[in-house]
């Protein structure tokens, strides 16, 4: 049974300050222990390294103990640190699976055509490429399509529609759906690799996409819980 898209957001909405510290927090760790430092981390997880610290802070009070300790700019982790990557890793390198084979479950279960959220709230990055085959789509050049609907982004090259909704939805369907631009065809990205590094993403997108929503629900269900009162943390208990 799959929420759809108006009472997934909903739902959402009302539980993702519940549902979303603990995991970050052990994600943050996982990328300062690989990386050895906070900028490093911070990098990789496209965050500040104000972020990064706060959260290793915050891991740190809540398991009671200190994972790092700095030297010569540089993180080095405490047996602390060593045993709780060792018991993460598992969980994180099984991640990708998980998340795709849930990805292909709750998206053949899901008309992503009957819900258009995504059309009426996110606005794709679209390159040379995209511009030329909307363009195509909707029969005029890529000179008109770009000065009629798109303006710069955050590169050269790079542009996003000047309004949203997207002004080539027309009654909650798009209109040139065979040319739609990249980004679209890739959305919501759960095909993707290195789940863990795009967390917050994933989040965000769970309040505007039911497919999210439902692979984020079913992943804490398989993966966060491993028997019927146990969760990730249980598995700490031991170690600290």
């Amino acid at each position: 049974m799959y929420l759809p898209q108006a009472q997934a957001g909903a739902v959402f909405e009302k539980e993702a300050h519940a549902m979303q510290p603990d995991f970050n927090r052990l994600r943050v760790f996982y990328f300062i222990y690989r990386q050895k430092s906070v900028a490093g981390a911070a990098k990789r997880l496209h965050v500040t390294q104000s972020a990064v610290s706060q959260h290793l802070q915050k891991l740190e009070r809540e398991l009671k103990v200190q994972l790092f300790i700095r030297l010569h700019k540089r993180l080095v982790p405490t047996a602390a640190a060593d045993q709780l990557y060792r018991t993460l890793q598992p969980f994180v390198d099984d991640l990708d699976d998980v998340v795709h084979d849930l990805y292909r479950r709750v998206s053949a279960a899901i008309d992503c055509t009957k819900c258009a959220n995504c059309c009426k709230t996110v606005r794709p990055v679209l390159d040379g490429g995209d511009i030329k085959n909307c363009s195509a789509g909707l029969g005029i050049t890529p000179e008109e399509f770009q000065t009629e609907y798109l303006k710069p982004y955050d590169e050269p090259g790079n542009y996003v529609f000047q309004k949203i909704p997207c002004p080539l939805l027309k009654s909650d369907r798009c209109s040139i759906y065979r040319h739609r631009p990249k980004t679209c065809r890739s959305y919501p990205h759960l095909h993707k690799e290195d789940f863990v590094s795009r967390l917050w993403g994933v989040i965000d997108n769970c309040a505007v996409c039911p497919i999210v929503y439902n692979v984020y629900e079913q992943l804490k269900a398989e993966l966060w819980h491993h028997g019927d009162d146990d969760d990730l943390f249980d598995d700490f208990e031991d170690i600290f």
